[in-house]
């Protein structure tokens, strides 16, 4: 568990010093991640999807394997969860682009 964090994080950090020393024009700008407010809501975002993925693989794994139900019956289960998580992010998407107020 802890090797694929820790790649990801060696990757990121990579990424980052590449990003900032090698390309002319680098594909994410590197000022975002140098700004003290925007660190900590990326790291936030980046907590919350871990966590979110790891619900979206262990909760239908659970009903499977303790609630012992078949795979029509956990796909039913987590519809509502599914269906929130994809009605929530076409809600902020709308809203961003209505409202463009945000910084890159």
């Amino acid at each position: 568990m802890l090797l694929p964090i820790t790649l990801g994080l060696l990757g990121f950090i990579d990424f980052y010093f590449f990003e900032k020393y090698v390309p002319v024009e680098p594909c994410i700008p590197v000022r975002i991640f140098e700004n003290n407010n925007s660190v900590p809501a990326y790291l936030g975002v980046v907590i919350i999807n871990m966590i979110l993925l790891s619900l979206m693989f262990y909760v239908p794994l659970y009903y499977k394997a303790v609630k012992e139900f078949d795979g029509i019956a956990t796909g039913i289960v987590m519809y509502p969860q599914a269906f929130s998580i994809d009605t929530s992010t076409l809600i902020s998407n709308v809203i961003v682009g209505r409202v463009q107020r945000f910084r890159w």
